[in-house]
């Protein structure tokens, strides 16, 4: 059985990749369908819950799809976002400036 500390941790990532998504707009079947091509919705429910982990190629392409990094998932990083560097300067580029 898991230690109590892992379980701690396992509801910690679930919440951040929720709200990860929840900031995308993304529903949970339409993140299934993009990661996996079909409707899986218990899946990342269960991840969401804390009752699963992602292994890591999955966390990093969730990541990449919700736009946060993996350290702040993981409990790393405070800031969610990814780079904000390069966050600005994509958004400058893809306007014209």
């Amino acid at each position: 059985m898991a230690k109590r500390t892992d379980l701690e941790k396992r509801v910690m990532i679930g919440r951040k990749l929720v709200l990860a998504r929840e900031r995308r707009g993304l529903l949970q079947h339409e993140v299934a369908l993009e990661l996996f091509g079909v409707e899986q919705k218990n899946r990342i429910s269960e991840m969401e819950n804390g009752k699963t982990l992602p292994d890591a190629e999955l966390l990093q392409v969730m990541c990449s799809l919700y736009h946060v990094s993996v350290d702040w998932v993981l409990g790393f990083r405070i800031n969610p976002e990814l780079n904000e560097n390069e966050s600005v300067a994509g958004v400058l580029c893809q306007s014209g400036w």
